[in-house]
């Protein structure tokens, strides 16, 4: 295997020196190379912007990594003052010496590495899902060359960023109308809810990757000592081997959630946020998850609501560890989290897919064929026998940069060795860590269940408030919306949103005009649904 040389004046950090250049302003250099011009630094950061300006849009987010002493963004000030820029600094001695650092107010985001924050965190608080069509990346040169590492995380940063992103505003494209619907169809039938409470008992969290079959015998064996968490894609696989849950953690609000609640039991509660999947007939009472949807709010103004307040975390595994923290002062135990396929398998066996996969197959189309071709569209990138997608990639980002460390273990079935791809900080044990765990009299669900503090009726009339209050807002002119209509006219068209972030000036009125009538024409038809 071949490597790639490092050339011997990079092979250690050189000092940053900080001069006077021939028009006054300050330059820098690293070691023999300058970072900035000895002689005009500010011109030869405008013959550098020259050669990109015409490949950026008007309005696009721009972000420069090895931004050095500021001088291509205060440039990008003066010519793209609509813009947002963000400027990575990868020296933090040439961030304290930045030219603008006196000005009491810089419109330009910036970070450093002694920040106090990490890069990734700094990018994804800075940038939005609006931020990131047209978004473009201007690279210093110099300072990249100097700080190669920091300049490669920075850019990993941006590409984790963007893939969350992207998420987040794709799901919304996707389901905003549909979370909308279900908040009221849901809100509706609560005739029952669950209490929060907290516990010290372990928590097993159960996904459906593959490796949940090689651990079922395990959990069977010592199922007395934890309470049991699902994600809806595991039940099956659970019920099968006869390992019943405490609680079953559900947030799609789609037509495949439906596919999964199939598999619900009575007497289970239900973890949700009111913009999931409404509940079949029969499935167990549901513990309220706000997660900030338009009109969730309003709908639960009353006090009386049980509810567990969560963030909206974009993944059900995400929302499902947040839930624990809040929940749970005991350990938390992993499986099925394998962030992976084996093979040409994506879940457990049996899956509530299984039966729509069967049914696609015939003598030209065999179920290998068939998943075969659903691994290369959603796994393509092979680790061995094993498989990775944009979409899981995705969720190991999060799970890499965000899982709470210290009292999280992830379940393998031996003793030794470890999971394909690991999350640091997070151990991988064998089902010894059981023969550990204190055998604990106390009854494991410990979820009470009580009538909603609220009647049909008031639930009913709740519901036309909160359309006749969503009418009076989008009813106001376009110019004098606030957070509140501009967040449902988000996750009803965010398209439209996007429209207006790319207009010019001239035309956002009437963009603007359009967008808000396409909002009140789909909540108009709410209003006649539920009157």
């Amino acid at each position: 295997m071949s490597s790639k040389k490092t050339s011997p004046v990079f092979s250690r950090v050189e000092q940053i020196s900080i001069e006077q250049a021939r028009t006054g302003e300050p330059t820098a250099s690293a070691g023999s190379v300058r970072i900035h011009s000895a002689y005009d630094p500010d011109r030869e950061a405008r013959k550098f912007l020259d050669r990109h300006l015409d490949d950026i849009p008007l309005h696009a987010a721009i972000i420069v990594i090895g931004a050095g002493l500021g001088y291509i963004d205060r440039i990008l000030k003066q010519i793209r003052p609509d813009s947002k820029i963000i400027a990575i600094h990868l020296e933090s001695r040439l961030y304290e010496a930045r030219i603008d650092r006196k000005k009491i107010i810089d419109s330009v985001k910036r970070w450093h590495p002694e920040a106090g924050i990490d890069v990734e965190s700094f990018l994804f608080d800075t940038l939005d899902e609006t931020s990131i069509s047209g978004l473009r990346v201007l690279n210093w040169p110099a300072s990249v060359k100097i700080r190669r590492k920091r300049a490669d995380n920075a850019a990993e940063a941006l590409t984790s960023v963007i893939r969350r992103l992207s998420g987040n505003i794709s799901a919304t494209a996707a389901f905003g109308r549909l979370w909308i619907r279900n908040t009221l169809r849901n809100f509706l039938e609560m005739e029952r809810v669950v209490y929060p409470s907290s516990s010290g008992i372990p928590v097993v969290l159960a996904a459906s990757g593959p490796g949940l079959e090689s651990t079922l015998g395990i959990l069977q064996k010592h199922r007395t000592v934890f309470q049991l968490w699902a994600l809806p894609s595991s039940i099956p696989a659970l019920m099968t081997a006869g390992i019943k849950p405490d609680l079953i953690i559900a947030t799609d609000p789609g037509y495949w959630a439906r596919l999964h609640g199939r598999y619900y039991i009575e007497d289970v509660p239900i973890a949700m946020p009111l913009s999931a999947a409404p509940r079949p007939i029969g499935a167990g009472a549901p513990l309220l998850l706000p997660q900030g949807i338009p009109g969730e709010a309003f709908l639960l103004k009353n006090e009386e609501w049980p509810r567990l307040q969560l963030p909206a975390m974009g993944t059900v595994a995400a929302t499902a560890v947040e839930a624990w923290r809040q929940m749970s002062t005991g350990p938390l135990i992993l499986t099925g989290l394998d962030l992976c396929w084996h093979d040409l398998r994506s879940h457990a066996r049996p899956h509530a897919f299984d039966g729509w996969l069967s049914s696609q197959t015939c003598r030209h189309n065999p179920m290998n064929n068939i998943a075969w071709e659903r691994a290369m569209k959603l796994a393509p990138k092979r680790i061995g026998a094993y498989r990775i997608g944009s979409a899981l990639q995705t969720y190991t980002d999060w799970f890499r940069n965000n899982i709470p460390t210290g009292r999280i273990i992830r379940l393998i079935p031996q003793e030794s060795g470890t999971s394909v791809i690991s999350i640091p900080g997070i151990p991988d044990q064998g089902p010894d860590l059981f023969r550990k765990l204190p055998k604990n009299p106390e009854h494991r669900n410990h979820f009470s269940v009580a009538p909603s503090p609220e009647n049909l009726n008031q639930r009913h009339g709740a519901v036309r408030d909160l359309i006749a209050r969503w009418q009076i807002l989008l009813n106001s002119p376009m110019k004098d919306a606030g957070a509140e209509t501009l967040e449902l006219m988000y996750t009803i068209d965010p398209g439209g949103v996007l429209e207006l972030e790319r207009c010019c000036k001239t035309e956002y009125h009437k963009m603007g005009e359009r967008h808000l009538e396409r909002v009140k024409n789909i909540i108009n038809r709410l209003e006649t649904l539920y009157a």
